[in-house]
């Protein structure tokens, strides 16, 4: 390692990385038990050669996986309508510091998903970082969250009469609810009124969703340009945001039961 001019820093054991072509992390029982158990203990491991760098972050992979999965789905939804609505509006969809602000929100509620529980299925073997899996997840999900972006826009202008403030209000409000509540069906490969999340995480993203429905109630939201929406929009939002579950539910057992098929064919293939 020193020959190749490699810098190691918080690294609590040379084996981790001597002599070996892939890295696992939170692996236990190497030297110990003579076989590789994956666990969910979490470590950090920076390791610099010349100018490029490799991080192993806090985390299982699957962990971190299911985090950069959900992010690529959240950053493609969160685009599309937005660059849509630009060309078809008079007015920007959403002001600068509304974005800023649910962008803050939705990484604060996401802040547990380390400390969230992982299907005991995925734990059974290690597996490789995939962005093939990454893409298909963004492809598969992302487009159902712009279809319902835009489906908000269609209530908002045809049946509310939206203006400028009251459109901004009430994008506000669904992106943030169906962003941050999306991570319970997708956070499991299963059901996910039987798999239950981290209470941690929880309590936060349903923290964050309440503060932002009541947001435009406060000075604070007045401050960042929101208006009181009517009763009646909370109530079509509920529906939306149910509608919006259960349509990602059926897509993501429809694409895990693809992508198995998919590794299959993969294994046979070599």
């Amino acid at each position: 390692m020193t020959r190749h001019r490699v810098i190691v820093k918080r690294l609590s054991a040379v084996q981790d990385l001597g002599a070996i072509n892939v890295l696992c992390t939170d692996k236990t029982g190497t030297l110990t038990e003579g076989r590789i158990r994956l666990e969910r203990r979490r470590v950090s491991v920076l390791v610099e050669r010349d100018r490029q760098r490799m991080l192993v972050v806090k985390g299982s992979p699957e962990d971190v996986l299911r985090l950069c999965a959900n992010y690529e789905s959240r950053d493609g939804r969160a685009s599309f309508p937005l660059d849509g609505a630009a060309l078809l509006l008079p007015f920007l969809p959403m002001l600068p510091i509304q974005i800023l602000v649910n962008n803050f929100r939705y990484d604060l509620s996401e802040i547990a998903i380390p400390f969230d529980n992982v299907d005991e299925e995925v734990l059974a073997r290690p597996h490789p970082w995939d962005m093939d899996f990454v893409r298909r997840v963004m492809l598969a999900f992302g487009p159902i969250s712009s279809l319902f972006d835009f489906l908000t826009f269609f209530l908002l202008l045809q049946f509310f009469h939206a203006g400028e403030d009251l459109f901004h209000t009430g994008w506000f409000v669904e992106s943030i609810a169906t962003q941050v509540l999306v991570i319970f069906v997708i956070r499991t490969q299963g059901n996910p009124l039987t798999n239950r999340p981290n209470l941690g995480l929880t309590l936060l993203s349903l923290a964050v969703v309440a503060v932002g429905a009541a947001l435009p109630f406060s000075p604070a939201g007045e401050y960042l340009g929101l208006v009181r929406p009517p009763v009646e929009f909370y109530l079509a939002l509920v529906g939306i945001v149910a509608a919006y579950l259960a349509v990602v539910e059926v897509a993501k057992r429809a694409f895990y039961r693809s992508w198995r098929e998919r590794v299959a064919v993969r294994a046979r293939h070599g």
